[in-house]
Formats: structure tokens, C-alpha cells, sequence
């Protein structure tokens, strides 16, 4: 769970660009559903790659024979 923390802490400097930031410098049809679309894309992809990173990362039990 830290490594999805850690994920969403990352995505949130990312995502607040993508979302606010290239809504304000083209022109869209609506703000308000691009922001939306931005925020839900970027909560999916980073969550994703905070459980990857978590699983990559994970602590691993030594095998005895």
C-alpha cells in the first residue's frame, strides 16, 4: 500500500499539469469533462503502477529445502 501512496503522491504533480494546465493552453470543448477524463485517467494509471511497483518491491520469504 505504501508503494500506491507513493504512486498517487507522484501522479498528483503529474496529473494536476496534464489536467489544469493543458485544459487552460488549448482550446476544449468543455473544462470541466477534460479536468474529469484527466483525473480519472491518471487515479487508474498511477494506481496501477503503484500496485506494479508494490509487487515489483515486494518482500520476498527465502526458500528453505
Amino acid at each position: 500500500m505504501d508503494a500506491v501512496v507513493f504512486a498517487w503522491l507522484v501522479g498528483g504533480i503529474l496529473v494536476s499539469y496534464e489536467a489544469l494546465a493543458e485544459a487552460a493552453k488549448y482550446s476544449v470543448p468543455g473544462i470541466g469533462s477534460w479536468i474529469a477524463v484527466e483525473l480519472g485517467a491518471g487515479v487508474v494509471q498511477f494506481t496501477l503502477y503503484g500496485a506494479l511497483l508494490g509487487w515489483v518491491h515486494r518482500a520476498r520469504v527465502p526458500q528453505t529445502e
